[in-house]
This record gives structure tokens, C-alpha cells and sequence, in this order.
């Protein structure tokens, strides 16, 4: 959460420095994780909260309060003292980038509720996702001494001074790093398992053999992806050179009806355009 807070709003929380990391923070975020569910198959109470009055929110959940009163603070002061973004530490925050007119065709910035929404997204969406799936390489590597001991050389090489940091599109180029660890990591620890909605078209669907009427809702777990053996064989091992051998180019690949092929963009890692799920019309 440091790192997403550094990078984003340029203020990190210091979450580490607080007693068992418990940051404020970090305890509001995770109280208002239950409501998730509640926002999927409930839009009009997501509707709702997210047009509330910030002070409302607080009065009902007065467990996020630190979460709202830091975006509010922080928003407003860059609002109302553009001049604030230079005594950041970097330029480019999002604060830097969404309150530029000349980045809309408008020529108008964003608005406080914009950015509060922005802001949110960025903190959920860049925080405990990257720390867990960190978390999880970390712990395999471990069990792994092989695995652990071909990544370091590959680092070493690449990194051989440690106060002369490599740019990002040299570890980028790294390819045990990227394609094999980072791959194998967010695929034995999804760390989103709920599926993205998707609903079935006006004609119907036949999907996996099965008659789908219209207007059904309709997803795929990205976990039960993962733990295919159809797709990775033993997916309960954490073995990176699967994504380098000659069978991984079968995970980027979508052709034919007969087999279960999947693009990686079920992984989640993936650069190239992303996976057309082809549906098979049925008559009413």
C-alpha cells in the first residue's frame, strides 16, 4: 500500500512503520471489502453510496472514515492550490495527470468526485492485489530452492549493483522474471476469483453444451481456470517453466471448437488483444 500511494497520490502511508502495519488506512479499506459483493448483484444500493455525500458515508460506516477524510484532504488541497502538485515528489501522480485540462478534449479537468473515484479504484485495485500476489511468488520461491536460485541469477545478471537500479524495461525484458515467475504466480493465486459478468444475447446461447436463454447472466472464475489440469497439468505446483516450454504458446493461442483453449488474459498477464468468447446462437 506504500507503494500505490507513492506512486499514485505521491504521499505514501507509511503503513509499515505502524504497529503490525495496522495504518488506518489499510483497517478502513478492508472493512469496506464485504460491500463488494453487495455493489455485484445489487447495483441499485452501488448507486446509491456512491452518489452519498462523503459525510453521510462516514455517519453509516464510521470504519472507513480514515479512508475518506485522507482522499478528501488530499483532493481538495490539490483542487483548490494546483501550485501543491510541484512540492510532490514526482510528477506523475494521477493528480498530476487528471487535473491537467490539456489531457481532455474538453480542455476541462476533472472533478472532485472524478478523482475521489479514481482514487479509490487505483488504492483497492493497485494495493492488496499486488501485495498478495508478491506474497505468493515469495512464499513458493521459498519452498523452491531451485526455482529461487535460477531467478536470482537472472536478477544478478541483470542487477549486479544494488544502488544502481535497472530501468523498468530492462527488468521487463527479464524472461524467467516476467514470463515464467510473475505468469506462475498470478495464476496459482488469482487474486480476484470472482468471474466478470457477462450477459447472454437476445438469440440465446449454447455454452459448454448447455441451453442459455437470453438475458442470463453468465461468468467463469478465473481460480477454476487456473486449476484446469486440462490446461496446466498438476495446477497445484508452482512450476514457472511451464510458461516457457513449447506447450505454453497453446495458452496464447484461441482456435477450435473441439478443444478448451484460453488466451492468457485469464491469468492475468497479457499484452496482445484479449480473448473473443465465441457463443453459438440457439432458436427460441
Amino acid at each position: 500500500m506504500d507503494v500505490i500511494t507513492y506512486l499514485c497520490f505521491g504521499q505514501p502511508i507509511n503503513a509499515v512503520d505502524e504497529p503490525d502495519f495496522k495504518s488506518p488506512l489499510i483497517e478502513a479499506m478492508d472493512s469496506g471489502l464485504p460491500i463488494i459483493t453487495i455493489f455485484k448483484h445489487f447495483p441499485i444500493v452501488r448507486i446509491l453510496i456512491n452518489t452519498m455525500p462523503p459525510d453521510i458515508g462516514i455517519a453509516m460506516s464510521p470504519d472507513v472514515a480514515g479512508l475518506i477524510r485522507m482522499q478528501q484532504k488530499q483532493i481538495a488541497s490539490h483542487i483548490d492550490d494546483p501550485k501543491t502538485l510541484s512540492r510532490l515528489p514526482h510528477s506523475t501522480t494521477i493528480y498530476h495527470l487528471l487535473l491537467n485540462p490539456d489531457a481532455y478534449k474538453s480542455k476541462t479537468a476533472a472533478s472532485f468526485k472524478s478523482l475521489y473515484e479514481e482514487s479509490q479504484a487505483l488504492m483497492f485495485g493497485g494495493g492488496d492485489t499486488t501485495a498478495n500476489t508478491i506474497m505468493i511468488g515469495t512464499f513458493y520461491l521459498l519452498r523452491n530452492p531451485s526455482t529461487l536460485s535460477r531467478l536470482r541469477k537472472e536478477l544478478l545478471n541483470a542487477w549486479p549493483i544494488l544502488e544502481e537500479e535497472p530501468g523498468l524495461k530492462t527488468l521487463e525484458a527479464l524472461p524467467y522474471l516476467v514470463n515464467a515467475v510473475v505468469k506462475e504466480s498470478l495464476r496459482i493465486g488469482p487474486n480476484i476469483p470472482t468471474g466478470l459478468p457477462r450477459i447472454v444475447p437476445s438469440t440465446g446461447a449454447i455454452i459448454d453444451g448447455h441451453d442459455v436463454p437470453a438475458g442470463t447472466i453468465v461468468s467463469m472464475s478465473s481460480w477454476f481456470v487456473h486449476r484446469n489440469e486440462e490446461i496446466f497439468p498438476n495446477p497445484g505446483e508452482f512450476k514457472p517453466d511451464r510458461w516457457l516450454d513449447s506447450s505454453a504458446k497453446e495458452l496464447e493461442k484461441c482456435s477450435g471448437k473441439d478443444s478448451l483453449v484460453w488466451r492468457e488474459v485469464f491469468s492475468p498477464f497479457f499484452y496482445e488483444e484479449h480473448l473473443t468468447v465465441s457463443l453459438e446462437p440457439i432458436s427460441a
